[in-house]
């Protein structure tokens, strides 16, 4: 595995450029006039106000997934009597694999930078990329709209890197990380989806 002290620090330092891009140069040329009260956003506003609490958001979403996956692999058993990954290390990996979305905010900027770029406000809050929200042309007013929006190839990608780098840490020589993250981190997946769309209904 890559070194923590390298990888969060690169992939923080990637979100900050990729966050400012978005909101300074995708976002705040199309947002309604009057939105803020007039208000005109600063380098430091945007540090404090966006990409602070966007920090917190992941530092939380880590941990969150470490410890979920911790609990998998104990209600597993560890039948294989194989010393139990760390949480450092799943930290890590939580950490990497979120390197897969930051893929999807890129094709954002490059979409609606080169591809479409006479695009409205409309265009900018309801780009999902390769999601069944944009597939089936779901409308963002639609109760379900967020199930549809969660269910991406991103998403996919993310839970098959999160098998692949649990099968490397713990399970190398079976499929049990695939089961493990499934019922672990799928069925947290699922209940948020579940429980998002039931609170917009």
């Amino acid at each position: 595995m890559p070194n923590w002290k390298i990888v969060i620090p690169v992939y923080f330092t990637l979100l900050f450029l990729i966050r400012y891009y978005d909101f300074f140069y995708l976002y705040q040329p199309v947002r309604p006039v009057g939105m803020g009260g007039g208000y005109e956003p600063t380098f430091i506003s945007f540090t404090l106000y966006n990409y602070a609490l966007k920090v917190l958001f992941y530092v939380f979403k880590f941990l969150a997934i470490a410890v979920i996956l911790t609990g998998g692999i104990f209600l597993e058993g560890n039948k294989n009597k194989t010393e139990m990954v760390s949480i450092n290390d799943l930290l890590l990996l939580a950490a990497l694999t979120e390197f897969v979305f930051l893929t999807a905010e890129v094709t954002k900027i490059v979409y609606l930078t080169f591809i479409l770029p006479n695009y409205t406000i409309d265009d900018y809050e309801n780009f999902f990329p390769l999601s069944l929200f944009s597939l089936l042309g779901i409308d963002r007013s639609s109760n379900f709209a967020y199930l549809f929006q969660s269910l991406n190839l991103f998403e996919l990608i993310y839970i098959i890197s999160l098998i692949y780098g649990l099968k490397k840490l713990q399970y190398p020589d079976d499929m049990k990380a695939v089961p493990v993250t499934l019922f672990s981190y799928g069925s947290m997946l699922l209940i948020w989806i579940l429980l998002v769309t039931y609170f917009t209904i």
